[in-house]
């Protein structure tokens, strides 16, 4: 979605989540539904974009929806994605990662905020933005590796944030990377509340301040 801006219209505000599943607890044979990790995060996108792409609302700053390919075996998909903007000189402005969004922790509703692999200025933006739009809280935590695609871009040198369902990280879905990570595990009115700020973020990061 290109940006009406004369003056900040080429740089990009990209949201995106990994469209890959995988079983690590189970047989080779197993299935690998993937509904938390990663459906929740893609559907999330795509519905960011459904509801810009139907409004009358025109970015300043050029949008783009991601989804990635093999992040579960080494973030390859986003990798080779940030390797091609670096070789076009892309100005990109920002990076919002939605990955696991829809399951809700026994501990309740607060938001885990990843401070390792993002940007410090970013993520503070991201904690404001959750608690004006939603009914979020949110708590710093860390995963200690570059553990989705928000890491292949704060390694290029651009700006990314990432919010996950679980606080803190060691609170996180069991169910993943198993073959019941299913639909019927999830809460969808978490999943509402993390497009809402998803969304939030697109409109201004899209928009010249």
């Amino acid at each position: 979605m290109k940006g009406k801006s004369p003056t900040v219209g080429d740089e990009l505000v990209i949201i995106g989540g990994h469209e890959d599943s995988t079983v690590s607890f189970g047989g080779p044979e197993d299935p690998a539904p993937g509904a938390d990790d990663n459906a929740s995060g893609t559907m999330g996108v795509l519905e960011v974009f459904r509801v810009i792409a139907q409004s009358d609302w025109l970015p300043d700053r050029t949008l783009q929806f991601h989804t990635y390919a093999a992040e579960e075996v080494g973030l390859r998909g986003s990798q080779d994605v940030v390797q091609s903007l670096k070789s076009k000189n892309a100005k990109v402005y920002s990076y919002v990662n939605l990955d696991m969004t829809a399951w809700l922790p026994p501990s309740g509703p607060t938001v885990g905020i990843i401070t390792d692999y993002s940007d410090p200025d970013l993520t503070r933006f991201l904690k404001q933005v959750i608690t004006e739009y939603t009914t979020l809280s949110v708590g710093d935590t860390s995963c200690g590796y570059g553990c989705s695609d928000h890491a292949s871009y704060t390694k290029a040198g651009y700006r990314s944030c990432f919010a996950i369902e679980g606080y803190p990280m060691s609170n996180y879905n069991k169910k993943i990377h198993t073959p019941d990570d299913k639909i019927e595990h999830l809460n969808m009115d978490r999943a509402v509340q993390y497009t809402q700020f998803a969304l939030a973020m697109m409109l201004e990061l899209g928009s010249e301040k």
